[in-house]
């Protein structure tokens, strides 16, 4: 975690409107990145004393494997002194993207979309409510200008969905949506389940 701080990662992918020090996941994505990176350098070393004879030595900091996965912001930065601010669940260049709240107790669904067509399915979706057909929701670029009063509009509807219902109605209409599982919800999961994801062990 304190590395993720170091490298820019839980200032970039915090909640705005909230502490980040109480809202960070359990899953360090820092760990991840060392594990990928270190495999991958092992695979060249022993690549490169396969062709060479020679064996070679490894130096990997773990802080340096997450910086280039934030690469936009660094680049940001360096070329513009551009300090990016956290967008949360937000998209910087499309609108409606972000997580919403459905029927029950935690239940949560991710939508977005990245271009009119979608956006046309998702009114449909929606049922084609009379604010979707606001000036102020016409184009992308209004959509991003007034994401807080659209995402609430949004959460209007998926707060009367389940979270799988929510899910199918809008990837019918074409719109990428996907379900928040819990633990439960990947335990009983279809796709899951049918890959053999789950072993039971004796």
């Amino acid at each position: 975690a304190q590395l993720q701080a170091l490298a820019g990662h839980t200032w970039l992918t915090r909640y705005p409107d909230l502490d980040y020090s109480t809202t960070q996941p359990y899953i360090f994505h820092a760990d991840a990145s060392a594990g990928a990176t270190a495999a991958f350098a092992v695979m060249c070393a022993l690549r490169h004393r396969r062709r060479t004879g020679e064996g070679q030595f490894i130096d990997l900091a773990q802080i340096e494997t997450v910086i280039p996965h934030l690469g936009e912001a660094v680049m940001d930065y360096t070329m513009n002194g551009i300090c990016q601010e956290p967008t949360g669940n937000r998209d910087p260049s499309i609108a409606p993207h972000g997580v919403y709240r459905c029927r029950g107790n935690d239940r949560w669904i991710a939508i977005s979309v990245s271009n009119d067509k979608e956006w046309q399915g998702l009114c449909r979706a929606l049922g084609n409510p009379p604010w979707t057909e606001d000036e102020k929701f016409s184009t992308n670029k209004r959509r991003l200008k007034n994401q807080d009063g659209l995402d609430k509009l949004i959460e209007e509807w998926t707060s009367g969905h389940d979270h799988y219902e929510a899910m199918f109605i809008l990837q019918k209409e074409g719109v990428a949506a996907g379900a928040a599982l819990d633990s439960r919800d990947c335990f009983h999961d279809a796709q899951l389940i049918s890959r053999g994801f789950f072993e039971a062990v004796r």
